[in-house]
């Protein structure tokens, strides 16, 4: 059994990551939208969170993530997953990438 070489498992780690990143991102948009919406269903945001959580679930490019308000709840998830900006492995940054790229 050959042994998987460090950039091949940094990028399976990677991979796995943005998933789990992915589905968790999706339930907090989901959850926002529920609470804003439910005390002002004419939300300011309401439409742009839509499109967010649909660019999430089909994997398509998007620059909405970064911003005050949609950066702060993927800094959260990362969080949770154990990714911080400044990390020295380099994961933070490889999962925000892939998902705002749409991978």
């Amino acid at each position: 059994m050959s042994e998987e070489a460090p950039k091949d498992r940094k990028e399976r780690n990677v991979t796995e990551l943005t998933e789990q990143t992915r589905v968790a991102l999706i339930k907090e948009f989901e959850k926002a939208l529920r609470i804003y919406t439910s005390s002002n269903p004419n939300w300011g945001n309401k439409r742009n969170c839509e499109e967010l959580i649909d660019d999430l679930r089909n994997k398509r490019p998007t620059g909405r993530i970064g911003g005050p308000f949609w950066g702060d709840l993927l800094d959260g998830v990362l969080n949770d997953l154990g990714l911080k900006l400044g990390d020295e492995d380099g994961l933070y940054i490889a999962v925000r990438d892939k998902l705002e790229g749409g991978k």
